[in-house]
């Protein structure tokens, strides 16, 4: 399935393994493989939504960086993308390798953004304290 997208804010949450563990869970299989399909990988992957634009800038350049250095990776090695993670992607070692890693921890930071949001709205929430969303009230 392609996605279709020119904002490294999406590139940087559908990359890392967390999203990747999500779709194993969602999907179906055909023989061995997993199935991508929109409505059950796509559309129920939860984006963090978070307030801290910082983290949001974090990810966008990260997946910025990884994107020009596959990019530039595979035009000066004239390697597909398959054959590049192939060769790299499980190598510590491994610009790519680290990459991913870095970018991992960035979307997991702004998942665990997000998980102190929602707790402290939940504790607002318990108290009787009125929560409006980021949509408007109306």
């Amino acid at each position: 399935m392609l996605i279709a997208s020119d904002d490294f804010y999406v590139l940087g949450i559908l990359t890392p393994n967390l999203h990747r563990l999500g779709v194993k869970a969602q999907s179906s299989t055909l023989k061995c493989d997993t199935s991508y399909t929109n409505t059950t990988c796509f559309e129920t992957f939860a984006f963090p939504q978070i307030a801290d634009i910082k983290i949001i800038e974090k990810i966008v350049a990260k997946a910025e960086e990884l994107n020009q250095y596959r990019t530039q990776q595979m035009e000066s090695k004239q390697w597909g993308i398959t054959t590049f993670y192939n060769k790299l992607y499980n190598e510590p070692s491994s610009r790519l390798y680290k990459l991913h890693q870095q970018l991992d921890k960035l979307v997991m930071d702004a998942y665990k953004s997000q998980l102190t949001l929602n707790l402290e709205l939940a504790k607002k929430e318990k108290e009787g304290i009125k929560i409006v969303g980021s949509w408007s009230p109306n």
